[in-house]
């Protein structure tokens, strides 16, 4: 889901509502939004991967050539995101 489509369904939403996160897909627990970052995130497959702060992608800039990068950016490798981290 992209921010954009995420802000159309929370405008339909009463915006004095506390937003609580789901600890996993099957609902085995649950914790209220704490905060809001912007990271990147790298998949391992379809369904979880690894969040990467600036410390880490300066990391792999230096690890890897600039077209390698370039490439890993370019086919989603890497990717932008906005992290809602929870309480707990």
């Amino acid at each position: 889901m992209k921010v954009s489509e995420l802000i159309e369904i929370l405008k339909e939403q009463d915006q004095d509502s506390i937003v609580v996160m789901s600890k996993d897909g099957e609902g085995n627990g649950y914790s209220p939004l704490s905060s809001v970052e912007g990271l990147y995130y790298q998949a391992d497959n379809s369904w979880s991967g690894q969040v990467i702060d600036d410390d880490n992608l300066q990391e792999l800039k230096e690890e890897l050539s600039a077209e390698e990068f370039k490439a890993k950016l370019k086919e989603d490798d890497i990717v932008k995101v906005i992290y809602l981290w929870p309480t707990n």
